[in-house]
């Protein structure tokens, strides 16, 4: 049974930010532990107490904050906090400075900490910017920028309510996924919207026509996703893919024409089988080939274009390595039985894995 989320909240303030507690309730975490009044000399104890208490695979489940106002003051903590932490033990620490008032300021100073720790065993730097309905477009762009300047995450949050979705449609006319793709802001490390994987999937029509699909997921870390409000921005951008609100296609070339540098295509040839041997009523196409985001979109799309029909499929990950098998026929419900057919199949195949996504 996993472990109860722990967030140790370090604040150098008298008193340790309601803010930020209420938006780790938000958050979901089950614990938290706030301390206000926190000096560089007081660290120490502190981190010591968080990490000896779990092991390393538990101590994922629990999280440092350092914040306050002063932010000269928040990153002595910051400092401090980080001499005294063990690599792999997997201690989670984040920093937040908290100016709303000189926005040109914090930009600098988030430039000069990326700067500092970029390439660091122990902290990932990254852009934070709070939200779509409390930042101008201005300030939204010029975050998403400085992200991808340095190759760091940018993390936002995303659609966490009805009334975020209700202001999106109203202000922008756009879901707030929508919006933020607009405007250019999403990248290839943008952490927002959804911080859902699929490790494996079992895909099947019924006769009717009614598509009855089971995928398996977690988050970007590898664990399981319990976050009532994660799922729920999920599902939003489900039901506006499948409501045909939001196109996959559009929002990928988007994605390519943000880069920074040309995308890189695939690590590695993919491996392509077409059988008739092993099903009596379909052609079976087997996968395999590095794991990527946008891969299993990537092989459905190449399989629609061809005029064929999933009837059903099974999709796996051994760590990075995709194991996919599809049973397709055409639109008639017959197999592929030329020969120039199955070919023209496996072509098209490993012609579109080797693009970038």
């Amino acid at each position: 049974m996993d472990k109860r989320k722990i967030l140790v909240q370090l604040d150098g303030d008298p008193h340790a930010s309601v803010f930020d507690r209420v938006v780790a309730v938000d958050a979901e975490a089950d614990e938290i532990f706030s301390y206000g009044g926190v000096k560089p000399e007081d660290v120490q104890n502190l981190v010591h107490g968080c990490i000896f208490t779990r092991g390393p695979k538990d101590l994922k489940r629990t999280a440092l904050f350092i914040g306050g106002s002063d932010v000269a003051a928040a990153e002595k903590l910051l400092h401090e906090a980080l001499k005294h932490m063990l690599p792999g033990f997997g201690l989670r620490v984040s920093a937040y400075e908290f100016r709303l008032d000189l926005f040109a300021d914090a930009l600098a100073r988030a430039e000069v900490f990326i700067k500092a720790f970029r390439g660091d065993s122990l902290i990932v730097p990254a852009v934070a910017p709070h939200a779509m309905y409390t930042l101008d477009r201005a300030t939204l762009v010029a975050c998403a920028a400085l992200g991808r300047r340095y190759d760091v995450p940018v993390l936002i949050h995303l659609a966490e309510t009805e009334d975020e979705v209700k202001t999106a449609r109203t202000e922008h006319q756009a879901t707030p996924t929508g919006y933020l793709e607009s405007i250019g802001f999403f990248g290839p490390k943008t952490l927002a919207a959804h911080g859902v994987n699929i490790i494996s999937a079992q895909i099947g029509t019924r006769g009717d026509g009614i598509a009855i699909d089971t995928f398996q997921v977690n988050d970007p870390t590898g664990e399981a996703i319990t976050s009532h409000t994660q799922w729920s921005r999920t599902l939003e951008a489900l039901r506006a893919v499948l409501s045909e609100e939001q196109s996959v296609d559009a929002l990928l070339d988007r994605r390519r024409q943000r880069l920074a540098h040309p995308p890189v295509a695939a690590p590695a040839p993919p491996k392509i089988t077409v059988s008739n041997q092993l099903s009596d009523t379909d052609t079976v196409v087997e996968v395999k080939c590095p794991d990527r985001v946008g891969l299993l979109y990537q092989i459905t799309r190449t399989l629609s274009s061809l005029g064929l029909d999933i009837t059903s499929a099974r999709i796996a990950t051994e760590i990075d390595q995709a194991f996919d098998t599809f049973y397709v026929h055409d639109h008639s419900g017959m197999k592929l039985v030329e020969p120039d057919e199955t070919a023209r199949a496996r072509g098209a195949l490993e012609q579109a894995l080797l693009q970038p996504i």
